[in-house]
């Protein structure tokens, strides 16, 4: 269980990064936002490094494609997509596990990322991240459905879904 000081210095964390980005203070941003998921790895493996391996994993090529990001070079773009790729297959990996297919779901899921590829195409993506891109997207997606399709509590399968449902629409915007 997630203690309560832990979420008080995470909101923390987030709220003190989401200043830094609106003010413009990128000192703040490149210490906060590497802290957000550094702080998460920390509560994640002290709960249990070995059961929770794949999602320390995931967690941990989060904060790389987080620092490569915010690097300032267009190169590294590639390496942190990348990164974030591999971060959503860990995912899928913890959410399979305790999911269940369901056929209406996959379907809702497809329509909708095919509609934001659709609108990407249409905002002149470059052509050499055509591809990496919709292989990005595909990932995710099937991040979204196996986090969507999980069996267990109804506010942890609620919250999976809205969580993924949100991520997915972030990163096509």
């Amino acid at each position: 269980m997630i203690s309560k000081k832990f979420t008080l210095f995470f909101l923390v964390i987030l709220c003190l990064e989401i200043i830094s980005g609106e003010i413009g203070f990128t000192t703040g941003i490149y210490i906060l936002k590497p802290a957000i998921v550094g702080s998460l790895i920390y509560t994640v493996a002290k709960h249990g490094f070995r059961e929770n391996s794949a999602f320390i994993a995931a967690l941990v090529f989060s904060l790389l494609g987080d620092i490569l990001l915010m690097l300032p070079s267009e190169n590294l773009f590639l390496f942190g997509l990348g990164s974030f790729l591999v971060t959503h297959l860990f995912y899928i990996a913890v959410f399979r596990k305790k999911a269940t297919f369901k056929p209406f779901l996959t379907v809702a899921f497809l329509i909708s990322v095919i509609g934001f590829f659709l609108l990407i195409l249409n905002n002149k993506i470059p052509e050499a991240l055509t591809l990496p891109v919709l292989i990005y997207m595909f990932v995710i997606t099937v991040m979204g459905i196996t986090a969507s399709s999980i069996n267990g509590n109804k506010i942890a399968i609620y919250s999976l879904s809205i969580g993924a449902i949100l991520f997915i629409i972030s990163d096509s915007l």
